[in-house]
């Protein structure tokens, strides 16, 4: 049976999920925009932020607000950091033009298997 609830729940869920993909796009644009690469571990930074926030929430007990701002921080560090050792030396080299695109991809590959 719809009710009333369900439907706002629904319209809610559906918000949130706008919101997440909207998120994903603006990275991915930014980074197109800024480098002119294409960064297929963008999806996996975005997981790591989402089970850094769930485990800083419900394994450790820091508040939500804390847990999302924790998350970022960890994030926009191992993101940093991936791009400086990484990405940043391939990008100097003439005739590399595909290799942070492969490099990308075993970082994304490397993040899946982690857990």
């Amino acid at each position: 049976m719809i009710t009333g609830t369900l439907i706002i729940e629904q319209l809610l869920n559906g918000l949130v999920l706008g919101c997440m993909y909207a998120a994903v796009a603006s990275g991915l644009t930014l980074i197109w925009g800024t480098m002119k690469m294409l960064n297929f571990a963008h999806g996996e930074f975005f997981m790591l932020g989402g089970y850094t926030l769930y485990f800083a929430f419900t394994t450790f007990g820091v508040p939500v607000f804390a847990s999302l701002v924790l998350a970022v921080v960890i994030v926009f560090f191992l993101g940093g950091l991936t791009e400086k050792v990484v990405i940043h030396p391939l990008l100097d080299r003439p005739g590399w033009e595909l290799s942070p695109l492969i490099v990308t991809v075993g970082v994304s590959i490397f993040c899946r298997i982690l857990p």
